[in-house]
Parts: C-alpha cells; structure tokens; sequence
C-alpha cells in the first residue's frame, strides 16, 4: 500500500483495492474457483514436489522435536526464531489464496524455513548420538548419502519440468532474431501476451533491444508504430495479434519466417 501511494498518491486506489479482495478470496474469479480443500491438497503437493519427501519429513521432525521440548518446558531460542520465518514463509500464500493457488513460486518464500529446520534436525540429532559409535558413522555419511537421496527423490519431477520446455517458444525467437539481425536493430514483436510470458528467454538469447505490444487495426495502421523499428515480428496463432495487421505487413515489406514466426525488414534492416 506504501507503494501504491509513493506511485499514485492515493493510498486507496479502487483497481488495487479491488485486486487486494480478489487474491484473498478463492471463490471470486468466475473462470477459477476452488474451496480451500483444493488449495491445500495443491500446495501439499507441490512443497513435496519442489523441496522433495526427504526434506519434508526432516521438517516435520524437527516440529515433534520442538513441540516434545516445550512439553519439557525447555528453553528454545532458537526454534522460536525459526517459527518467525515459519510464519512469514505461509503467510503471502495463506493471505493472498487466489494468487498462491495460480502462481506456485510463491512456496519460495518458505525455502529459508525447510533448508534451516531440516539443517538443524539433523545437527541436533548428531550433537546427541555422536558418542555412540553406530549412529557416530551415520554421522560422518549422512552429509554425502542425503544429497542423493534428494536427486532420485526428485529427478522424475525435474526432468518433467526440463522436458516439458515451456520457454521454447521464446528461446526460439530469441535465437532466429541473434542469427538474422544486427546487435544496433530495434525489433518490435507484435504479441504484449507473448511478452509476457517468453520476453525474459527472447531477450536473453536475441541480445537485442524489443518491445512486445499489439495494436487494433485501425491503430496499427493509422500510426504506423513499425516505422520506429528494423525488424517486426509476428507470430501466427496468437489470439493478441489481429491479421490484418499481417497484411498490412506481407503488402509492404520483405520477411522471411518459419512455422511460428514471420520477420520483416523495416527500414532497410539488414
């Protein structure tokens, strides 16, 4: 909300107000809605997904160790202080329901937490049974047999994730555009949608300057916005870029394309 006010000078803007009671209700989007049964089931299986069972469990003992020390009425400053980031790691996806069923990276927030509770579980449980000369070798291992464990526990799920190649599009756009421009040529891709999505892997691989928009037709032609640019791309199937501004282009200018994209040359671009 501080942010709100230092960009708008109004610390209660309706849009934002608005946006605030969608995210903290699970039910008010018409197209998605789920009960909080739902959300809790998701976000089960994606914390033992991203930080894997081993981790978890570790997690979930160091929770019945704490609770077996304060039944003892031990002094837990530590434990107490890892609480705090326990709390803050649940506490966007808690709030703010709708986001966090849509947008799965928030459980990042909770890495600090699962890294140092299971961390600390196990020292503890070294600290305690390191004279006893069975569990003392376990002891000694343990940090180079849990990294594996860890790989075979999730490698299903990352290889998954690495073949499943959602930023394809965008490094291939990014890598025609490298191959087939100069590094000085401004391009503009007509798809905002696709910026979205795939502009951080196209101007990565591209290294060129782009801009992502889409115009009505009547717009895109009457200003023509492609004259302030080499190279302008289109790309077929998108819902966000009307064909008539790709006749407009075709009648116009050179292009050369593959099966997703088709390039012009503007300006000489070379």
């Amino acid at each position: 909300m501080v942010h709100t006010f230092i960009l708008t000078g109004n610390l209660f803007v309706v849009e934002f107000l608005s946006v605030f009671l969608q995210r903290i209700n699970p039910s008010s989007d018409e197209i998605l809605q789920f009960t909080i049964f739902d959300f809790i089931r998701r976000e089960q299986s994606l914390v033992f997904a991203y930080y894997s069972k081993a981790t978890i469990i570790l997690v979930i003992l160091w929770f019945l160790r704490l609770i077996y020390k304060l039944y003892k009425r031990e002094k837990q400053e530590n434990s107490l202080t890892l609480l705090i980031l326990f709390l803050w790691g649940i506490s966007y996806p808690l709030f703010f329901i709708q986001a966090a069923y849509i947008h799965d990276y928030f459980l990042i927030y909770l890495a600090p937490f699962i890294a140092i509770a299971s961390g600390r579980f196990l020292s503890e449980f070294a600290n305690k049974y390191r004279f006893k000369q069975k569990v003392n070798i376990l002891v000694y291992i343990w940090p180079f047999v849990f990294p594996l464990i860890q790989f075979f526990m999730i490698k299903d799920f990352a290889f998954a994730l690495i073949n499943s190649n959602a930023s394809r599009e965008g490094y291939y756009l990014g890598k025609l555009l490298n191959s087939n421009t100069n590094y000085q040529d401004k391009i503009l891709v007509l798809s905002g949608q696709f910026g979205a999505h795939f502009s951080v892997f196209t101007d990565f691989y591209a290294n060129r300057q782009i801009r992502y928009a889409d115009f009505a037709c009547e717009k895109f032609n009457y200003t023509q916005p492609y004259l302030d640019y080499q190279y302008v791309v289109y790309i077929y199937k998108r819902q966000d870029t009307p064909l008539c501004t790709l006749k407009t282009l075709k009648e116009r200018y050179s292009s050369f394309s593959n099966d997703k994209f088709e390039i012009f040359k503007i300006n000489n671009g070379q």
